[in-house]
């Protein structure tokens, strides 16, 4: 039996907003923002799929439109979880593009998170 602990977090400050943030993923939520700013201060504007592949990596865009979708919602992945009946360790696995999603499952979470089920189906 597992036992939940309390995550530590740090208040980061990002323009005229303050966030409080797991202590472990600060420092790469810091560097994100930052690469974001430069780059938007170098271009004008650039594109949230360059800078997330240039920080984390390849990943499948219907993992990211999850993850996205879900932080929109201000939901967590166990609330999803209870609301949707898809196992916490599921989710996560979509998100991080270990296991593709099927319409079944893409539907249930698109009612939750109230956007397009087809944004979670892989191309």
């Amino acid at each position: 039996m597992s036992v939940h602990t309390k995550k530590r977090l740090t208040k980061v400050a990002i323009g005229d907003e303050e966030f409080s943030i797991p202590t472990k993923e600060a420092k790469a939520v810091l560097s994100l923002v930052k690469s974001v700013q430069k780059a938007h201060a170098l271009e004008g504007s650039v594109a949230f799929e360059d800078v997330y592949k240039e920080n984390y990596g390849e990943m499948p865009e219907w993992a990211t439109c999850l993850r996205g979708a879900r932080a929109k919602a201000n939901m967590s992945q166990g609330e999803l979880s209870k609301k949707t009946g898809i196992p916490v360790t599921t989710i996560s696995k979509y998100e991080n593009g270990e296991r593709v999603i099927s319409e079944k499952q893409a539907k249930k979470i698109s009612k939750e998170l109230k956007v397009n089920f087809r944004l979670f189906l892989a191309k």
